[in-house]
């Protein structure tokens, strides 16, 4: 199902950056607008798909899934400053 496209997008371009976006449209038999629309969602996906997330070999998850699971370790000098902290916070 093919939706309309309702939202623009305006920039400004070198005039021979828009003869270089015109003549490849043309080899491709696109409109420039087209070649511009794919080729900037290909990089925007491209962009999210490498940065929204972070790949870690899988013993390096296992081990971190196994650190979760074990009890933490009482930090005494945070403790206490934790301590002095819930006195001297206003709860109202």
């Amino acid at each position: 199902m093919k939706t309309t496209a309702t939202e623009r997008l305006e920039l400004r371009i070198e005039p021979d950056q828009k003869a270089t976006l015109a003549y490849a449209a043309d080899l491709m038999d696109v409109k420039v607008a087209d070649l511009v629309r794919s080729g900037a969602l290909e990089l925007a996906e491209r962009v999210v798909r490498e940065r929204a997330s972070t790949v870690v070999p899988a013993s390096y998850f296992r081990e971190l899934l196994e650190a979760l699971d074990q009890p933490g370790k009482v930090n005494k000098p945070l403790h206490r400053a934790a301590s002095r902290a819930t006195k001297t916070i206003d709860r109202r």
